[in-house]
């Protein structure tokens, strides 16, 4: 998993224009391609935050709210909830889409 901090910490160093080149204490610099590391630890982050859509479990013969049990497929916690007010899974927090 990627450490939020470090990539945080990395772009900022990188976006401050006051260094003429890079600051010693940014934790991507003892690396040859630091600012390709930096990229793509940052896209690692942004695809994590991706909406993924949930499993449904049917468990009464319709789809009407009370008898549809979502799975969220990271961390397959379950949940019953109506669609429409229902945009992120509520143990691990991704965002959840729907069709």
């Amino acid at each position: 998993m990627i450490d939020r901090e470090k990539v945080i910490d990395g772009l900022e160093h990188c976006s401050d224009r006051t260094q003429k080149r890079c600051n010693p204490t940014c934790p991507y610099n003892d690396r040859v391609f630091c600012e390709t590391e930096l990229a793509q630890d940052a896209l690692a982050l942004l695809k994590e935050q991706e909406a993924v859509e949930p499993k449904q479990v049917d468990l009464y013969g319709n789809d009407e709210w009370w008898g549809l049990v979502c799975v969220c497929p990271d961390c397959k916690a379950e949940w019953m909830s109506d669609k429409a007010d229902t945009h992120f899974c509520p143990k691990c927090g991704r965002a959840v889409k729907w069709e």
